[in-house]
């Protein structure tokens, strides 16, 4: 059996207010791009990872491809949650992915993950 600690997304996991994203904006420290994601991440005075979402129209037209990248990252971060420390984490998409096939978008997801776990190991 799998020893993987499963953790259940509350409110309090998300960045909720534009001033916390202005916080990520202005003083991130560290930078991961990978494939169509940019992930911004600063530290935060909370005990727990937070994750915020900029998926723009511009790069994702229709509405029904932006919550389906969504739910693949919420679910990509709750996955990783154990791993991470008290950092807060804005995901952007920067190019159009409703090209890419479901496997693609969780192996791209899940790389940019890894860097960011190796970059804040350091």
């Amino acid at each position: 059996m799998c020893n993987r600690i499963v953790v259940r997304l509350t409110k309090e996991y998300f960045l909720k207010h534009s001033s916390d994203f202005d916080n990520v904006f202005k003083h991130n420290c560290v930078k991961v791009k990978h494939h169509c994601f940019l992930m911004l991440v600063v530290k935060n005075t909370q005990v727990i990872p937070r994750l915020g979402l900029a998926i723009a129209k511009k790069h994702t037209k229709k509405a029904v491809q932006r919550n389906y990248l969504k739910r693949i990252i919420r679910e990509s971060f709750r996955h990783h949650i154990p791993q991470l420390a008290n950092v807060d984490i804005v995901v952007l998409a920067i190019r159009s992915s409703s090209n890419d096939s479901n496997k693609q978008l969780w192996k791209s997801i899940n790389q940019a993950w890894q860097l960011l776990l190796e970059k804040l190991s350091c």
